[in-house]
């Protein structure tokens, strides 16, 4: 049996199957996966299947992006960049935030920021988050649970 949150997704006994798209994953690449043609508000808008202008304003505003909402995505900082993925990964109301790996290609003062900003998306939509990461110390400071897997085995 697979739940997430209080919804079944799979159970074999009773043949229930959400289908993946039904499923509200989120899946945020290292790259970002940003629209250059789009702007900011534009890129976070893009994820919403029922589009909500108040929810996109309070992302934007969340993430402190408020200044930035008609700027092209390309003309930004990789730290404005990671914002705009987040907010926008946040904007279809995902039950499941996967993160791989997101920090890896960002410099050192903006990786606790960064961790900031991905704690306060957590809480935002209170949404479970895996977060794929070798960096032990950001883990510690956002995890609530760590499971270590070494050689594709759960130590």
């Amino acid at each position: 049996m697979l739940f997430v949150g209080d919804e079944v997704w799979f159970d074999s006994k009773s043949k229930k199957f959400v289908k993946p798209q039904d499923r509200r994953v989120v899946y945020m690449f290292q790259d970002l996966a940003l629209f250059p043609n789009m702007n900011v508000e534009q890129n976070i808008r893009y994820a919403q299947r029922k589009k909500d202008h108040q929810k996109i304003a309070e992302l934007i505003s969340v993430f402190g992006l408020g200044l930035l909402a008609t700027q092209k995505v390309n003309f930004l900082s990789g730290g404005q960049k990671q914002r705009v993925a987040l907010a926008r990964a946040l904007a279809s109301y995902p039950h499941l935030l996967l993160l791989d790996e997101l920090l890896s290609a960002i410099d050192e003062d903006m990786r606790p920021i960064l961790l900031t900003e991905i704690m306060k998306a957590h809480q935002y939509l209170g949404v479970t988050t895996i977060m794929v990461t070798h960096n032990r110390a950001e883990a510690e400071k956002v995890a609530t649970m760590i499971i270590r897997i070494k050689n594709g085995k759960i130590i």
